[in-house]
């Protein structure tokens, strides 16, 4: 995608092209790639901890049944406690969801410039606007993409999901 809106500001011939061209290497391409890791590891530590954690129970309770290994029974009981505890404070799978969610609506964001979609280009519903030349449609795209990162920003606050 970064290397799609770095064609279009070479055909747009741009005043600032490497200012341009170093904001979509350095924030939008960089940002592409960290949310879907990151949201690939909270993914994943949500599915590890759920399974950790029935795991952990089911084996608590057959040990606890059967009155042998009490001391396995109850480290597998404080285990499931402390993971739990983690997932209501870290949650997981709103850290996975806000990043992945932020890494689309970039992605949609590119190609509406791309596109010359509304915002950038001419809304059919608007007849008497103008399309943006190609230096405002970058500056405003510039503008979403900083306002989407600060909406991740506070969507993934740790303070802020319980």
């Amino acid at each position: 995608m970064s290397r799609l809106v770095s064609v279009w500001i070479e055909n747009a011939k741009l005043p600032q092209e490497d200012v341009y061209k170093a904001f979509v290497k350095e924030e939008f391409e960089k940002r592409l790639r960290s949310y879907r890791c990151i949201g690939r590891v909270w993914r994943g530590a949500q599915i590890l901890i759920w399974l950790s954690i029935a795991l952990l129970g089911l084996l608590g309770s057959v040990l606890a049944a059967t009155d042998t290994a009490n001391t396995i029974a109850i480290v597998a009981g404080a285990l499931v406690g402390i993971l739990t505890t983690f997932t209501q404070a870290a949650h997981p799978g709103r850290q996975a969801d806000a990043h992945e969610a932020a890494r689309l609506e970039m992605r949609d964001e590119a190609w509406a410039l791309l596109s010359g979609t509304d915002p950038y280009g001419k809304a059919e519903d608007k007849e008497d606007r103008k399309p943006l030349t190609p230096e405002e449609a970058f500056t405003m795209f510039i503008k979403q993409v900083r306002a989407l990162v600060k909406s991740k920003r506070d969507a993934t606050r740790i303070s802020d999901l319980s």
